[in-house]
């Protein structure tokens, strides 16, 4: 199993938000209604300092979930992108991985063809040897002969 990245934090998280933000919800729905069961027995300045504090806290929430939005789709922005790189990286390894069996193949053809040059020189070499022994040996028996029959 892999170890959580930002990215699956912050989907996990994005995922999670109407679950983390109903328990608000919801206390803010009872505060309200118990606010307004209440209305008649709170002086009208507690009820405006208590719809402040709701009012902030909503705008902190909602501050809250933009910037939780703004990082998923950055991450997701930047996923793109490394998806991508890593696709182009698979795309040079895969051929240069062909480039290399070419490659290899073009090696092993010019190994036999060495091979093969080196037995055909092989060969021309012992059949100048030999060609030269013959010479040789019949060079010395003219030689004796023209010696014989001076």
């Amino acid at each position: 199993m892999q170890p959580p990245t930002q990215c699956n934090l912050y989907r996990e998280l994005d995922e999670e938000s109407p679950t983390l933000f109903s328990p608000v919800k919801h206390s803010l729905m009872e505060d309200g209604m118990e606010t307004f069961s209440n209305a008649t027995v709170l002086p009208s300045g507690e009820l405006a300092r208590q719809l402040e504090e709701k009012d902030s806290l909503v705008s902190q929430l909602t501050r809250g979930k933009q910037s939780f939005t703004q990082q998923v789709e950055d991450l997701k922005r930047q996923l793109e992108e490394e998806v991508k790189a890593k696709n182009a990286l698979a795309h040079a390894v895969q051929s240069a991985r062909h480039d290399c069996d070419l490659l290899r193949e073009q090696f092993e053809e010019e190994q036999e063809a060495k091979a093969e040059l080196q037995r055909g020189m092989s060969k021309a070499n012992s059949e100048v040897a030999q060609w030269r022994t013959k010479y040789e040996t019949d060079a010395i028996q003219r030689t004796e002969e023209l010696e014989e029959a001076k």
